[in-house]
């Protein structure tokens, strides 16, 4: 039953939703740094969506890099975003 629901969470979060932690302060009064959303991964984009993309020029001040403890993987893998998720932008 757990790994049926492990599948079922992995492929929920590959094509239909997927849930991030706002990293910075760029969307403060509306999302605060820690807020968690999840993004539809099923629609067209139009003008006045939010978006959710990778950190293209390492705008993100992350420390240096650290490999993630094993039960963060496990989180991630799971579709739970953690405080070491690569950084996204919003």
């Amino acid at each position: 039953m757990v790994v049926g629901a492990v599948v079922v969470s992995s492929l929920l979060r590959a094509f239909v939703g997927q849930m991030f932690i706002i990293p910075s302060q760029s969307m403060e009064n509306t999302l605060l740094i820690g807020d968690r959303v999840v993004v539809q991964k099923v629609t067209d984009f139009q003008r006045g969506d939010v978006v959710v993309f990778s950190d293209p020029g390492g705008w993100l001040e992350e420390g240096p890099v650290v490999d993630p403890p094993p039960w963060d993987k496990v989180l991630e893998f799971i579709g739970l975003p953690t405080q070491s998720t690569p950084g996204h932008l919003i």
